[in-house]
């Protein structure tokens, strides 16, 4: 095949896994192999992240530079490990890449494994000792924050086995991971941390997380989300919470303006359906919520100041 500028396409071509036209390319006169396209990435950076390991192979026998960046500083390896591609990982290991690498947001290869959900690739980047809680400078994410995001349980759960995963580092806008999960109902995520406070008997943070909770179901009952109050309380802090709303007859609350933002989240519940039984269904949420109502508010201060602490 013959391109009219093969070397302005050599990228596309890497990226795409095209090994026999990377070879008719790159044995051309006066190509250079690490060109970057206008994306500012090398075929090196594409073929990782394509996960085209004969690529990438061929690629570093030509001479391909493993330290040049684009312009977010991202790296052939942290480009492997996007697509979770253990033997590409593998294979720039073997010609010295720096696996500690980062980008210019501060994060490492463990960081995008946890945003892609690739949790195989994840142990194995733990394995080699890469910085679990790596931070993100834009967003103050950590892995555990993105893997709680993106509902990626078995992430959640390689990290929940590692002792030095911080569950208490806060974001750029001060929430850490547990908020994650709960804001976007992953409650499976938002379990296995409580498991984690469970299992290193630290009650403080227990305390937190519950709070945290308390104050997630007191926020969707102002929203008037049914469905997300009913999924807050079905795990084991929701049903506590519910417990002790149902013994707390002392309401700071104005009961007249939270029956009547109840009274909405009820017709609207109701107007979703003309079957008996998931109105039923919508009614007992509505009134799962209502309990919510007969509670005083709780003080949150004390978890904040748990948490800044």
């Amino acid at each position: 095949m013959v391109l009219a500028d093969p070397q302005k396409y050599m990228t596309c071509v890497a990226g795409a896994g095209y090994l026999s036209l990377l070879k008719e390319i790159l044995e051309l006169e006066g190509i250079d192999v690490n060109v970057k396209d206008e994306f500012t990435c090398t075929s090196l950076i594409q073929a990782a992240r394509g996960g085209h390991y004969h690529c990438i192979e061929l690629l570093l026998s030509k001479g391909a530079d493993l330290t040049i960046v684009d312009k977010d500083n991202l790296t052939p390896y942290i480009a492997a490990a996007i697509g979770g591609h253990i033997n590409c990982l593998e294979l720039l290991e073997k010609a010295k890449a720096d696996i500690h690498s980062i980008n210019k947001n501060s994060s490492n290869a463990i960081t995008y494994a946890c945003v892609g959900g690739h949790d195989r690739c994840l142990q194995y980047l733990i394995d080699k000792g890469l910085n679990i809680n790596a931070r993100s400078s834009r967003t103050g994410w950590t892995p555990l924050a993105n893997a709680c995001r993106g509902n990626h349980i078995e992430c959640v759960k390689i990290l929940m086995d590692r002792p030095e995963c911080d569950l208490l580092m806060v974001d750029n806008e001060g929430k850490i991971a547990y908020q994650h999960a709960l804001e976007f109902g992953n409650s499976e995520c938002a379990e296995l941390i409580r498991l984690r406070t469970e299992k290193d008997n630290a009650p403080l943070t227990s305390l937190l997380l519950e709070e945290i909770h308390r104050k997630e179901i007191y926020h969707n009952v102002e929203m008037r989300n049914v469905g997300r109050v009913g999924k807050l309380s079905e795990s084991l802090f929701g049903g506590k919470i519910l417990r002790d709303i149902n013994e707390d007859t002392d309401n700071r609350c104005h009961e007249e303006s939270w029956t009547d933002s109840l009274t909405l989240i009820v017709m609207e519940s109701c107007s979703m359906s003309d079957d008996t039984r998931a109105n039923e269904y919508n009614m007992r949420k509505c009134n799962r919520s209502f309990k919510l109502l007969r509670r005083r508010n709780s003080s949150y201060e004390m978890a904040e100041d748990l948490r800044e602490e």
